[in-house]
């Protein structure tokens, strides 16, 4: 029979072995998902500009308000042009081009 600590120490020699296969599938998709980041933040760079972002704001009410706006004007063109993708993943990229790209070029015209 085997005692306790032997069936821990198995359970954990399987958990540790199903671990590094999940890791090694997940690196091989790491690539993947990084080229498709890529292009869908190219593809915002060229039909999100500052033009456009500045229609959606509204002059009568707060930044907070248009920030709130802005994104989800930005998540509904994303969802409208990749419908294939994972809404949430796409909203990550979303928050992630608005603080990078908007949010900085704004607080940069507000000094």
């Amino acid at each position: 029979m085997l005692s306790g600590l032997a069936i821990m120490f198995l359970l954990f020699l399987i958990g540790g072995v199903v671990s590094v296969v999940k890791s090694a599938r997940i690196k091989t998709e790491i690539p993947v998902e990084q080229e498709k980041t890529r292009r869908i933040k190219e593809w915002m760079a060229e039909n999100l500009t500052q033009e456009i972002v500045q229609k959606w704001a509204n002059p009568e009410v707060s930044q907070a308000e248009n920030d709130l706006v802005i994104m989800a004007h930005i998540r509904s063109d994303l969802m409208k042009q990749y419908p294939e993708e994972d809404a949430a993943y796409l909203e990550m990229i979303a928050e992630e081009y608005f603080t990078e790209h908007i949010q900085t070029e704004e607080d940069a015209t507000e000094e």
